[in-house]
């Protein structure tokens, strides 16, 4: 993981897509963005102004927000499918049929429009800005580097430009080249000057064991272009061809690099390149594998390397009091282990919107100051060696400075994501995921608990799994659980991954790989069983009245929270896309992130008035939290 990411957005006809040039370090945007990303950090309760008195026992929201809220709602659903017999295809039907896959693509769903959007506003900002080459400050060495990007297709960035910062960094024995002349280097030396690592990762980060302290992390390669399976099984039937299309990337860079090398050392080249990297995965953990921190973590000297190798909160503390109780009641976990569990509840912490030192000017460019002025003749592929390096050499200078656990955000606020930070002990939300389907200010609790509540019920849950179990209260890395309440953790697991791994998804034509998104399944599972008992609670508690939408008077709130749920996870997706992430995603397709959890609820059944012998209702539920 790195600290937080830059992107400079090109949007090329040439390549028809967007060409993303991701850069390990925080925005240099990040004054300008954070204007209209704040605006999304709060979530506040629902204010209902225009809302009609009690009709029953419920309330009629007609303001602009559930009007606008009502519409996309009516657009998405597909009433002629029974809830009861697919919800997902109920919730998501009509959004499937607005929104086809585009072409150049292989997904899009709710999440990836609200990327995309994000990266519009982003877009325009760096467009409107004036090309400043002079006392350079961050936002304009972006501005710069985003110009240059764009001008990629017609640029200097010919092959002699990135022979030349090949030869800069140190790499001038490459056989790629027609003239391999020099010594080979020090690869320290070119690692330090490039910031890349192509067999292992390297990066700083929290030392789990010493909690005050920064340290180098050594770990095996991503392989993100190809899946490690199909890196170790090219021959299979099922890779081929994603097999094939990526020797046609490797012989295109390869083209680019020396145009006129001959087709039979492209394709030997090609071969040669894929096999070698099917042989470094081979010595790769699968996923599956790497879930148990204790085997990933070996704190050795270099000595020893050398010689042996405002309101989300309040939601979330709504959702913390129900996961209390739910912790009260767990009886597959023992007195000891619970009271150790109730620890870590209490200090869990949230982080929400944007780091506090976003707004510091002097801190942003100190980030950025090993990044020189950006001249005009200067490529962009120059750039982005001085900005790789500028990251690497940062990462360095943390090592020997106190973990900062406040400053450390793993990704910055236009990501369009939540995540659970074990060696933090943390929950963080991102600007980016507060918006759109997932969150609005003023509609009501049953929409934003159904949809951002969920998410937090997730991430939340992820403490107390199997990869949570492996750190306690301050995220330091120690096994918390006794073995007694792993053995019935894992025995209680074993319903999910049989469950989830009986299901075939017919698109795809593969079963689903239940133990590889075991840890995600439950999180999906508790997650939305913690949401509804928070949203339960607010109206017992009389925090809140049921408030359904104009238009839709039909749906009662509790169908309005599940339907908000649903609508998270509406996508379009390629059978090929679909089979690539059931090989290698540790979560499960959308379909059963919606279906399976709602199947286990019986709040859901009645909700919805579903008879017992409903294709939704699941006959042999699996419960967690």
């Amino acid at each position: 993981m790195y600290t937080t990411c830059l992107a400079v957005y090109c949007y090329c006809s040439a390549c028809d897509g967007i060409f993303i040039a991701q850069i390990r370090i925080m925005p240099a945007t990040s004054l300008v963005i954070v204007a209209c990303l704040s605006t999304w950090a709060t979530f506040t309760a629902s204010v209902l102004t225009d809302a009609d008195g009690p009709k029953g026992n419920y309330t009629v929201c007609r303001t602009k927000v559930c009007k606008q809220r009502a519409k996309l709602i009516n657009e998405s659903l597909d009433r002629s499918v029974d809830p009861c017999d697919d919800f997902y295809s109920y919730a998501c039907g009509g959004w499937i049929k607005n929104h086809p896959v585009p072409e150049s693509k292989s997904t899009t769903g709710t999440f990836r429009l609200l990327h995309d959007e994000l990266q519009e506003t982003l877009k325009g900002i760096l467009e409107s800005m004036t090309l400043v080459y002079e006392c350079q400050n961050i936002t304009d060495k972006a501005a710069v580097a985003y110009n240059a990007c764009m001008a990629v297709p017609t640029s200097k960035d010919r092959p002699d430009v990135m022979l030349k910062i090949m030869n800069i960094s140190g790499l001038v024995h490459w056989p790629i080249t027609e003239d391999c002349t020099g010594k080979f280097k020090n690869c320290t030396e070119v690692l330090n000057v490039t910031g890349h690592f192509p067999i292992l990762s390297v990066s700083v980060g929290r030392d789990v064991k010493k909690l005050n302290s920064n340290v180098i992390g050594i770990d095996q390669i991503d392989f993100l272009t190809v899946g490690r399976n199909q890196l170790i099984h090219p021959d299979k039937e099922e890779n081929k061809e994603i097999i094939d299309a990526y020797k046609e990337l490797i012989k295109a860079a390869l083209s680019f690099m020396r145009p006129n090398i001959s087709d039979w050392e492209l394709t030997v080249l090609s071969d040669t390149i894929v096999d070698f990297e099917g042989q470094l995965a081979n010595l790769t953990a699968p996923p599956e594998e790497r879930r148990d921190f204790r085997k990933i973590y070996n704190r050795v000297t270099i000595r020893e390397l050398q010689e042996n190798f405002t309101n989300v909160k309040d939601l979330a503390k709504r959702l913390m009091a129900v996961f209390n109780e739910t912790l009260q009641t767990a009886e597959w976990m023992d007195n000891e282990t619970r009271k150790t569990a109730e620890a870590k509840l209490v200090k869990m912490g949230t982080k929400i919107g944007y780091p506090n030192w976003l707004h510091n000017t002097t801190y942003l460019e100190e980030l950025y100051r090993f990044v020189p002025q950006l001249g005009s003749n200067c490529t962009f592929a120059e750039m982005l060696r001085f900005i790789a390096r500028n990251h690497w050499v940062q990462q360095m200078l943390k090592l020997p400075e106190p973990y900062d656990k406040d400053a450390e955000w793993l990704v910055g606020p236009a990501f369009v994501n939540a995540f659970y930070n074990p060696s933090n002990n943390e929950m963080v939300y991102p600007s980016g995921v507060l918006q759109g389907a997932l969150y609005k200010r003023g509609l009501p609790p049953s929409i934003n608990y159904g949809a951002i509540g969920m998410v937090v019920g997730h991430e939340m849950t992820h403490g107390f799994d199997d990869m949570g179990s492996q750190f306690d209260a301050d995220g330091a890395l120690k096994q918390w659980w006794t073995n007694e309440t792993r053995a019935h953790f894992e025995e209680k697991a074993k319903c999910f991954q049989y469950q989830y791994g009986n299901i075939t998804d017919q698109a795809a034509n593969m079963s689903l790989n239940g133990r590889n998104t075991v840890g995600e399944n439950i999180a999906d599972n508790g997650g939305l069983r913690m949401a509804f008992g928070a949203y339960d609670r607010l109206l017992k508690e009389g925090a809140e009245n049921e408030t359904r939408l104009a238009g839709l008077e039909d749906l009662s709130g509790q169908q309005l929270f599940f339907i908000a749920n649903g609508m998270v996870w509406c996508s379009n997706s390629r059978p090929e896309y679909l089979r690539q992430l059931i090989q290698y995603d540790p979560h499960s397709p959308h379909r059963y992130r919606v279906n399976v959890p709602m199947g286990n609820m019986e709040t859901f059944r009645i909700a919805f008035k579903c008879p017992s012998n409903s294709t939704m209702i699941l006959k042999n539920r699996c419960t967690l939290w």
